[in-house]
């Protein structure tokens, strides 16, 4: 994603930090007869990652209508596309996980159109892969059926900074963010001031 003056320093770094917060990787351990189980999952191992997506693809061929290995699935692509994105810098391979996230995605809210979770998580995967059409399109759709879902308000105020530039739209969400979890309303606070800046330039 391009910047081109010097609020690339300003968004990149609060950027990165923003998606700690937001970003939740699943993995999954397999057998062939149980469903998976979730646990938080980090970036530095993506061969574990790889094995579990293996063996949540295996279990589904004998569960195909399981949407919570489906989800479980979007998670794990997910987080392969951010580790080869950000980790090893390899677009190619990050775009082609990302896909296989977005497919996933995309099954479970046929069955599940209410799902807000992964609707929110598929317009953030669609943002990574600069697909933004798609992500501003599911991002709204989100948050018209889930006003106050938290994430849906955060997740949508870094990609109006980071894609469309649209800082002041962003800075919109991140005080209805606030507004929704005042216990971190300090944090939110930040944010704000970290795009002000570029706001009114």
């Amino acid at each position: 994603m391009k910047r081109k003056d010097n609020t690339n320093y300003i968004i990149g770094g609060m950027l990165l930090f923003i998606f700690l917060i937001f970003a939740v990787m699943i993995s999954a351990t397999i057998s062939k007869d149980d469903p998976p189980s979730e646990r938080p999952y980090g970036m530095g191992d993506i061969n574990q990652i790889l094995q579990d997506i293996n063996s949540a693809e295996s279990y589904l061929q004998d569960n195909p209508a399981d949407s919570e290995v489906l989800e479980v699935l979007g998670n794990l692509y997910y987080g392969a596309g951010y580790a080869y994105k950000y980790d090893s810098e390899d677009q190619h391979k990050a775009s082609h996980y990302f896909e296989h996230a977005i497919a996933y995605y995309q099954q479970v809210l046929e069955e599940d159109p209410n799902n807000i979770n992964v609707r929110i998580d598929m317009a953030t995967v669609a943002f990574w892969s600069e697909d933004y059409a798609f992500a501003k399109k599911h991002f709204l759709k989100g948050i018209e059926s889930h006003p106050e879902y938290l994430n849906a308000r955060i997740n949508y105020g870094v990609f109006l900074a980071q894609a469309l530039e649209e800082y002041k739209e962003a800075m919109k969400q991140w005080q209805i963010a606030k507004e929704l979890d005042p216990a971190n309303s300090e944090k939110y606070e930040d944010w704000i001031e970290s795009v002000r800046l570029a706001a009114e330039n």
